[in-house]
């Protein structure tokens, strides 16, 4: 049963109607909607609460939303309005028609180098903008990138989700943490460096590399492998002479360049990066060989498989699956080797939240066929290469009701509930996941979104109970930290708990 979206149809602050929801993801919600007054369409995003739940984060949520709204660049979305209604924190951005940069590739696996090159320079182009502006993207991804057909003009290229990497990394209580999608993070990115303008250009080199030869340049069998590759393993070489189609030396170069290890010896500013890519003969649409399919069609059937773009992708869930990529997570906390296969999902939709904690016992008869550890897989790049994070709980529901001892799916399941801040469900998810396998009860993550879900009305009580009869002194660093934090709520409970368990040492 669908449940009715009760934003849907409501106007915000007497100037934007809400029309319909499209997607959802680890920041918020997405919906198209109109400008009452000019019958304009918009994109209108709705981040969670807790970006605005306290005056700190009210003043970063302006800060930011300012700072957005100041890009003006044919190449990147900006926010043209934002505000906060009924708690909710909004941004009005302009209603753009096409396709993601995912569904292009989705659609026709590799690039050809020419016009590789011209979707690359107008990304560069945009950022050159928004970096003059002192703002750094920070997941810079092809989720994050839109193409659209412009008859007799080629393609439009634009960037979204400016400074919100920046909102998500400093609403959090964490210090040193991985902030970004892995495939394209930049060595200093994954171990918790502050990110400037060359890990946005590595991101740029990344997406090149994958453009170019249909694949990324490193794959692991978890997110925090991918992180370990980026930082100690030297990228593949560029296949120069796959389908017919051969890159020129130069290319391979710049693409080399722009994602060496150390930030010092990659390209330090956009223009630097694109003024080379000017410079290859991939530029002037020289290249030799057969090439692939491009241009506007190809677009158009990426955008129709889709279903368009309200400035963030809109997927139908029975479009048929894509092949599978590693999957992308934001990793902010990165779980110890004993729950590496059962790496974190993004954050969907909120869920409604369960009551109790209703963990399942160990001893109890599977209710039918083990699930095949590549159907969570997929699940996972349904809600993030799709963007159907509601189909990715519904087939992780379904998952778990069929086998109720299968450890990855309560964990997967955990992770995408408390992304979205349904932090009694997430809860309730964890409780399962440490009852089934001990390994998990020192899991960073688990303990993290546990100790966090103490600041919210729902799940702080089902949290306390698992930090104190579960986790135990495992949580003390964690509740060390929450217990300094700016929300009120969650640092009084953080420091009731962390004195308790210290009074049981």
């Amino acid at each position: 049963m669908n449940v009715p979206d009760p934003r849907v149809g409501t106007v915000i602050q007497g100037r934007y109607k809400v029309l319909e929801r499209t997607t959802a993801g680890s920041m918020g919600v997405v919906y198209r909607g109109e400008r009452v007054s000019l019958k304009r369409a918009v994109a209108i995003k709705f981040l969670h609460e807790g970006y605005a739940a306290t005056d700190d984060g009210r003043r970063r949520f302006e800060v930011e939303a300012r700072a957005m709204s100041r890009l003006e660049h044919p190449n990147c979305v900006p926010v043209t309005d934002f505000g906060v209604d009924d708690g909710a924190p909004y941004l009005i951005m302009d209603f753009v028609k096409g396709c993601t940069l995912r569904q292009l590739l989705t659609t026709e696996w590799r690039i050809a180098p020419a016009r590789a090159v011209a979707i690359v320079r107008q990304l560069l182009a945009g950022l050159e903008h928004a970096h003059a502006h002192g703002i750094i993207h920070r997941d810079i991804k092809p989720e994050n990138i839109l193409v659209t057909p412009l008859e007799g003009h080629g393609e439009h290229v634009r960037i979204v989700d400016f400074g919100l990497a920046k909102l998500r990394d400093e609403g959090s209580f964490t210090t040193g943490v991985a902030v970004g999608t892995p495939s394209y993070m930049s060595p200093e990115q994954t171990i918790g460096q502050k990110a400037d303008e060359r890990a946005d250009l590595y991101a740029c080199g990344i997406i090149l590399y994958e453009l170019l030869s249909g694949v990324k340049p490193f794959q692991g069998e978890t997110p925090f492998e991918v992180m370990r590759l980026h930082r100690d393993e030297p990228p593949p070489p560029l296949d120069v002479t796959a389908a017919g189609v051969t890159i020129s030396a130069r290319l391979v170069a710049v693409v080399m360049k722009a994602i060496t290890k150390a930030r010092e010896d990659r390209y330090q500013t956009a223009s630097e990066f694109r003024t080379a890519l000017e410079a290859v003969d991939e530029a002037r649409g020289k290249q030799s060989g057969g090439g692939l399919r491009v241009g506007i069609a190809a677009v158009a059937l990426a955008a129709l498989a889709g279903g368009g773009f309200l400035a963030w992708q809109r997927f139908g869930r029975s479009e048929p699956a894509p092949p599978p990529p590693a999957p992308e997570v934001l990793a902010d906390r990165a779980p110890p080797p004993a729950a590496a296969k059962a790496a974190a999902a993004p954050r969907p939709a909120p869920a409604p939240d369960a009551a109790p904690v209703a963990a399942v016992p160990p001893d109890a008869a599977p209710a039918g066929p083990a699930p095949d550890p590549a159907d969570v897989t997929r699940l996972r790049i349904l809600a993030t290469e799709r963007g159907d994070v509601v189909g990715a709980i519904a087939g992780l529901e379904q998952l778990r009701k069929a086998r109720p001892n299968e450890v990855a799916v309560h964990y997967a399941l955990a992770n995408l509930y408390a992304q979205t801040q349904a932090w009694a469900s997430a809860v309730q998810s964890y409780a399962a996941t440490v009852r089934l396998d001990d390994g998990y009860r020192g899991d960073a993550r688990l303990i993290g979104d546990v100790v966090e879900a103490l600041g919210s009305k729902e799940g702080h009580e089902l949290a306390a109970r698992l930090i104190l009869h579960e986790l135990g002194a495992a949580a003390l660093p964690r509740l060390d930290e929450a217990s300094r934090s700016t929300n009120k709520e969650l640092r009084g409970r953080a420091s009731r708990l962390r004195s308790e368990l210290k009074g049981r040492q």
